[in-house]
């Protein structure tokens, strides 16, 4: 019995010295990223939206309050919205990184937006200043409508423990880098979900 304690406590003690590394990095870009939020290539791009115009989409669709859109949870559905759109189109939805985190993926810069959040919904006519502008199009509302519809009633929680049983997250992430760098790459994303997405395509013709 002392011994599991020991283990208990030598684990909340772990858990709490890897918060703090994040709580450190977090900070770090939040001072270094906000300025350069806009990715260039995107801005000077007419027709292609950003994540923030993604992330005002989301926030102005589907009610925060309602589905518990927080921080952690709007990370994890952008993270699945390019990883399908990624693989039924063979192109990325917006360019801005994914990174794997040691809660599951995380776009840094959307973290950032919202970090003062901690665990609350975000509301829901919060708008981000980095947006591009560019409308999101009709083909892609569905788009993304259909993809949120297998994802959108988890909880934060069991979003991220399903990210953890996934190999684009698991490839991805090294806790030696302390978070920096860990990038889940386009291509992995695209292997990955043609995966699930074949698999889904068969489910439904039975």
């Amino acid at each position: 019995m002392k011994n599991k304690l020991n283990q208990i406590i030598k684990h909340i003690k772990e858990i709490e010295k890897q918060l703090k590394i994040i709580k450190n990095y977090v900070k770090y870009n939040i001072k270094n990223r906000r300025g350069i939020k806009v990715n260039q290539n995107i801005k000077n791009n007419n027709e292609q939206v950003n994540v923030f115009d993604v992330v005002n989409y989301l926030l102005k669709h589907f009610d925060a309050d309602k589905y518990k859109i927080t921080n952690m949870k709007i990370n994890k559905l952008l993270y699945y919205i390019q990883g399908h759109y990624i693989a039924k189109y063979n192109k990325p939805l917006f360019l801005e990184p994914i990174e794997a985190w040691m809660f599951g993926p995380v776009i840094p810069h959307i973290y950032g937006e919202f970090f003062n959040f901690v665990n609350n919904p975000i509301p829901n006519n919060y708008i981000c200043e980095g947006k591009t502008g560019n409308e999101i199009n009709q083909e892609i509302q569905e788009f993304i409508k259909k993809t949120l519809n297998n994802y959108i009633n988890l909880s934060s929680y069991d979003l991220s423990v399903k990210t953890h049983n996934e190999k684009t997250w698991g490839n991805a992430y090294n806790p030696r880098k302390k978070w920096k760098n860990n990038i889940i790459t386009p291509q992995s994303l695209k292997e990955f979900f043609a995966k699930e997405q074949k698999e889904e395509n068969k489910h439904e013709s039975k």
